[in-house]
């Protein structure tokens, strides 16, 4: 049986690798994971008996509430600059506040979104950072930008934007993203003490043939996606 390539998978197997690179046992998404990610994720915290929260995702510039340290941080469906922006720096803020190396996780950022602001609700943006805007062809109202890159357009640009102002200030940041596997990025501190295993392991995605080195279980995942059925944890 050939499997096909899916970056679903990829993805999943992927965050699942950093996370055990890294040691974090638990996991805070700002915004509600794609259910194949968030099961994914799910599984992973149940195995080394850690802990999974899903929070909101408009933050602005409000504090995320205490919940101790320990955390990596999943952006779950960031689309525009202001999102992304906002949401980082409120990231930021909590591990510098507990005193705590920072590891954010963004499973899509892919195509468009990276160089061109998406608007799934324009009410959340406010008008000073809002793109003149066109509708998205074949969607039912989505809302664009009408160009691609420049200033303060797209995800990426809010990451490259906040990774340079963080180091103005004297912080360490690297920022790798891998478009091939679903537009993965992992943003983390470059002096964690896991920092150099993490950039090894991300360094795989880029030679490895994921789908090739499938794992029976990884293929029986795979398989259930197909399905409609969550992965077995």
């Amino acid at each position: 049986m050939t499997i096909p390539a899916h970056s679903l998978p990829d993805t999943a197997m992927a965050l699942t690798e950093v996370l055990k690179t890294t040691g974090f046992t638990r996991v805070a998404a700002l915004g509600r994971p794609s259910p194949f990610i968030e099961d994914a994720l799910a599984c992973h915290v149940q195995s080394v008996g850690g802990a999974l929260k899903v929070l909101g995702s408009d933050w602005g510039p409000k504090a995320i509430p205490s919940m101790g340290d320990g955390w990596a941080w999943v952006l779950s469906d960031v689309r525009n600059y202001h999102a992304a922006y906002h949401q980082l720096y409120a990231v930021d803020a909590y591990c510098r506040r507990h005193n705590q190396p920072m590891l954010v996780l963004m499973p899509h950022v892919l195509g468009e979104v990276a160089r061109r602001d998406h608007y799934p609700r324009p009410y959340l943006t406010p008008p000073a950072w809002r793109k003149r805007t066109e509708e998205v062809p074949g969607t039912a109202g989505l809302r664009r930008a009408i160009a691609t890159g420049g200033a303060r357009n797209g995800v990426v640009t809010a990451v490259e934007d906040m990774v340079s102002e963080r180091s103005d200030m004297g912080a360490a940041l690297t920022w790798a993203h891998l478009p091939a596997l679903n537009g993965l990025g992992a943003l983390f501190d470059t002096d964690a003490e896991w920092a150099p295993r993490l950039a090894g392991a991300l360094a795989n995605y880029h030679t490895s043939s994921i789908i090739a080195a499938m794992s029976a279980r990884q293929i029986r995942e795979y398989l259930a996606m197909l399905d409609g059925r969550n992965p077995p944890c």
